[in-house]
């Protein structure tokens, strides 16, 4: 295993640190502490598998790179699952004693807009008899060529755990289990004869927890209301995005695709591909906040009308702080997004999101109709041929963004005909329908690059 002094010391700096919280921390906690380091510790002297693979999602043209580890002393002692796209990373380490997850970290690196530095979180949960028993998080911001930040001298802060985990360590340990799997047919046989009888010994089945692909005829168990959205879970699991309806029950065979998808197999749901106009109740879909068990958590309104994450132009995309306390959310178009919003969890519940689009466009269209920006006379004449989107969104738990956004008149190519530029704020909620309230608000105009 090649991992640095530096990197070790560090990782036992974060979990050895105790701090003052409001309530009084779980009886076992020091024990799983403890026990936590001794396991970091002994990195260097585990027997190491790694694998990395990079796809490139081909509907975006983005390229994607994955990377598994196990470490062995005995039984598996860790497995750490990495995923990197466009510059962001999210880390996941999985701790196990026993054959079951114990304490699972979650880290993740995004890159800020003002393209020297870049966010770096941790998330910890530490787990007994397979509940979450305890969580903190801790949250810096370095240059963009700091790889390894020192966590140990930032804050870190108890943070509480919401409803709906019960059976989220039972989860966690089948995902470990599955990452170690997918080395057996490639090492497993040669270099270690006994896998399953030594390794995967006290493993949960295979399968277990994994959806089977979709037939054709498949449709949700009755009383399904909501489906999860791929790709808008929360980087730490406990929250997800979801299509469907607040009643049942649901004419799902009404919405089903007559084609195959390759995130759901040979079908799946959505209103855009029902024939012929519909009538209530399935004229009434809407997004829900989905708990990690995949319970509706609260109606966000309709952004996107379907499971599939993408349809053409038109896509939800979901951005998350970093203790997932706050989230944003949009609807992408082919000129400006169809929506944005925001939204604040509490008590693992989501009541409402609050338009975002129109802040943004006027804090963003009042800075460059008084810069010296090519757009901005064309602007003062005029801002209704601008179509607007966010195309880069950066939110902090307590509602501090920063939003990338362009304005664009289609299909023009003259000066002015478009601007880019950096706003930064604080949202907080708005009253009933009204949009989030923008405070503190900073723009900054980027520089229009010469036309070839």
């Amino acid at each position: 295993m090649n991992i640095t002094p530096r990197l070790c010391l560090l990782l036992l700096a974060v979990f050895a640190i105790a701090r003052p919280c409001a309530q009084a921390q779980p009886a076992v906690l020091p024990q799983l502490r403890d026990r936590l380091s001794q396991q970091v510790s002994g990195f260097g002297d585990m027997e190491t598998l790694r694998a990395s693979y990079a796809t490139a999602a081909r509907e975006r043209g983005i390229r994607e790179g994955h990377e598994f580890i196990v470490r062995l002393n005995g039984p598996i002692q860790v497995v750490t699952e990495s995923h990197e796209e466009e510059g962001e990373l999210v880390r996941k380490d999985y701790f196990l004693h026993e054959s079951k997850v114990y304490a699972h970290r979650v880290s993740q690196r995004v890159p800020c807009l003002d393209g020297k530095t870049v966010r770096v979180s941790q998330s910890s949960f530490f787990f007994e008899k397979g509940a979450p028993i305890y969580r903190t998080g801790v949250t810096v911001r370095v240059p963009r060529a700091e790889k390894e930040p020192d966590l140990s001298k930032a804050r870190e802060t108890e943070v509480p755990l919401p409803p709906g985990l019960n059976g989220w360590g039972d989860q966690l340990t089948a995902r470990a289990f599955a990452i170690a799997r997918s080395f057996r047919p490639h090492v497993g046989r040669h270099v270690f004869a006994d896998w399953d009888q030594w390794l995967l010994k006290d493993a949960p089945p295979a399968g277990t927890g994994e959806t089977p692909p979709r037939g054709e005829d498949w449709t949700p168990p009755e009383g399904t209301l909501v489906l999860p959205i791929p790709g808008t879970q929360s980087p730490d699991g406990l929250f997800a995005v979801g299509w469907g309806y607040a009643k049942g029950p649901v004419d799902w065979a009404r919405l089903a695709s007559d084609h195959a998808h390759s995130a759901f197999g040979a079908v799946y749901f959505s209103t855009k591909l029902a024939m012929g106009e519909l009538k209530p109740p399935l004229d009434q879909d809407s997004n829900f906040l989905l708990n990690a068990a995949g319970k509706p958590a609260g109606n966000l309104g309709l952004y996107h009308p379907g499971e599939r994450q993408r349809f053409n132009h038109d896509e939800i995309i979901v951005r998350w702080s970093p203790s997932s306390a706050c989230f944003g959310v949009r609807e992408t178009g082919k000129w400006s997004d169809d929506a944005a919003g925001i939204g604040w969890i509490k008590d693992g519940r989501c009541e409402a999101t609050f338009d975002i689009l129109k802040p943004l466009k006027t804090a963003a269209e009042a800075a460059v109709k008084k810069s010296k920006d090519p757009a901005a006379k064309r602007l003062r004449d005029s801002d209704d041929g601008f179509a607007f989107s966010v195309t880069s969104l950066l939110v902090e738990d307590d509602g501090r963004v920063e939003a990338r956004v362009i304005g664009q008149i289609p299909k023009d190519d003259a000066p002015g005909g478009s601007y880019e530029a950096i706003v930064e704020g604080v949202f907080s909620p708005g009253i009933g329908e009204a949009p989030a309230v923008l405070k503190s608000s900073k723009v900054r105009i980027v520089p229009q690059q010469p036309r070839e």
